[in-house]
Parts: structure tokens; sequence; C-alpha cells
């Protein structure tokens, strides 16, 4: 067990590392979606307004027109992060990410939760089983782990956060954890809903994760996945950037000019 002196201390070594510049603005724009509402007149450059020539013909160089936009409502973000096995040798790589995401999030303004999943191995009896010999399949129970609950302050949830290393054991519910995750954050009043997932995809399902991206298109909900120290979420999930030390503000950017 981890002391909660020590979880706060891990938590504030890496809120307070340096962020390398313009992720805010990377992760922000993905986060927000622009509306257009209508032309702005009277403008010194954009689109000829004809209707502005006697203007023009007056001296007036106000002659043009442009697409004014709106910022659409902040996203609701849901942060899963696996917490199986595998994730060991990437551990401290995992803390920091999921630290500094959770940093970037919270000074966007933007409502979101973190949850663990694992996995722990169970035996699995039919009923036709009873009474005869003991067969069974391997199944895998999903266990959650609240690291950060909505609406509560990132600061107050820091113990948990900072805990991150030491709740990694057994194995990788990939299907139920992420169906848990995009079945929350669908229930937000949010318009914009995005799970981040961040995991090396070892094992992971790619005819799951398929069946997964359906269910989200219909709830409304996009899934980014990080891939830290791995390229294997590349194989499964649609949109996805892989990060070595920490956020990464070139691949941020890459995503938000191509998530779909």
């Amino acid at each position: 067990m981890i002391s909660q002196a020590t979880a706060r201390s891990i938590f504030s070594k890496h809120y307070n590392a340096p962020i390398a510049g313009g992720v805010k603005t990377a992760v922000a724009k993905m986060l927000r979606s622009l509306d257009l509402v209508g032309w702005s007149t009277h403008e010194d450059s954009g689109r000829v307004d004809r209707r502005a020539f006697t203007r023009y013909a007056t001296g007036s160089t106000n002659v043009f027109s442009r697409r004014t936009y709106k910022e659409a409502d902040l996203s609701a973000v849901h942060v899963l992060v696996d917490c199986s096995g595998s994730m060991h040798d990437s551990a401290s790589t995992v803390q920091a990410t999921l630290i500094q995401l959770a940093r970037t999030l919270d000074e966007c303004k933007t409502p979101f939760a973190i949850t663990g999943f694992r996995g722990d191995n169970v035996k699995l009896y039919s009923k036709s089983d009873i009474g005869q010999s003991a067969e069974y399949t391997e199944g895998e129970a999903l266990t959650v782990i609240p690291f950060k609950a909505w609406g509560e302050s990132i600061h107050r949830a820091s113990a948990k956060i900072g805990s991150y290393i030491h709740k990694i054991t057994d194995c990788t519910p990939d299907f139920s954890g992420l169906r848990f995750a995009i079945k929350d954050v669908s229930k937000r009043p949010e318009r914009k809903k995005i799970v981040f997932i961040i995991t090396d995809a070892d094992d992971f399902s790619a005819v799951g994760v398929h069946y997964l991206h359906e269910l989200a298109d219909k709830l409304g909900v996009k899934i980014v996945a990080l891939g830290v120290g791995s390229d294997l979420v590349g194989d499964v999930f649609r949109n996805s950037v892989v990060v070595h030390t920490g956020l990464d503000t070139s691949a941020f950017k890459l995503l938000a000019n191509n998530l779909k």
C-alpha cells in the first residue's frame, strides 16, 4: 500500500513538471468544436461584399465580409487508464502522462473523470457443470478504480491519481472496460463526448474494439487512444497517438487535425 502523502508527492512532481509548449492549445482544439453562425460585414479583409460597393465609392475600405464562428460547448471526457499487468514496464510514463493530461483538461475547464480498469481471472461454471466434474472456462471480471469522479476537483483526487503505479495487476478486460467508459460518458449533458483510453493495447481484440467504435458512434462518443510506449494502439483504434515520455505536442496537433 502507498500512503496518501507519498501519492500526493508523486502527483505534485508530475503536475508541476513543464509540459511541452502548445499541448494545451492542441488538446483544447480537439475538445472544442466550432459552430458556423453567419457572416460578419464591414470587415477590412475577407470576401468582397458586393453590397458594400457604394461605401467603397465614398472612400470606405471596409467592404469585406467574413464567416463568423463561435466555440461550442466543451467536451465531457472520460479518461480510461489500463491497470493490467502488462503496463508495469511503462508505468512511470503512464503515471506522468495521466497526471499531465488531467492537468491539461483541468486548465481547459473540461468536465472529466478518470477510471482505471483491470480484470481478475475467474472460473466460470455453467449450470450443467453443477454436480459434475470441475470443468470451467477462464474469464475476466472487470474491476474499475475511481481515480477521479465527475465534479471532483483534481487536487482532491490527487492522492488517488498519484497511486496509479500501485494499482497495476492482473489481466486486461479491454472490451468491458472500454464499454463501461463509453456508456458512462454518453450520459453526460455536454454535446461533445470523448473517451481517452491510455493503454499499451496488449492482447486487445480488434474485432471487439471495432464493435465498440460502432457503439460509440451510435451514442455520439469519440474514442481516442493514447498508446504509451507501444504502437499497437494503431492496429485496433481509429484515432490514436503514441507518447513515450509524456504529452507530446506534435502528436496531439496531428490528432486534433485528423480526429474522425
